[in-house]
């Protein structure tokens, strides 16, 4: 289970801030730093995650995730992960002729998104 209070920490650490510096300079209320660490909470704001970041000079995702997360349009699937979504258990099943009808339409459906159109 993702530990939040325990990834802040780190960063801070990683950072040479503690984390009680860090909350004050920020602005965030000792009873959420008090809830994070003692496990009451495990989640903040939006705005808070933000705060964090940038006092941290990390991206978002490092704080509220542990890790950077790709951006959407940059991710991308394997031939294994569109297999298992068509045909489940079953993806042997699925032909060359197959993945290429897939890439086919995945392209009609990037383009048409790429013009608002969806």
């Amino acid at each position: 289970m993702f530990d939040l209070y325990k990834n802040i920490q780190k960063l801070c650490v990683e950072r040479g801030v503690s984390v009680s510096k860090m909350s004050l300079d920020i602005g965030m209320s000792k009873s959420l730093l008090s809830n994070l660490k003692n496990g009451r909470t495990d989640s903040i704001s939006k705005r808070t995650a933000q705060k964090i970041a940038d006092y941290l000079d990390v991206p978002v995702d490092m704080v509220l995730h542990g890790k950077e997360t790709e951006p959407a349009e940059k991710r991308t699937l394997s031939e294994d992960d569109i297999k298992y979504a068509f045909f489940g258990g079953d993806a042997g099943i699925m032909t060359e002729e197959d993945m290429e009808d897939v890439r086919k339409v995945a392209a009609i459906l990037i383009e048409r998104r790429k013009r608002g159109q969806t």
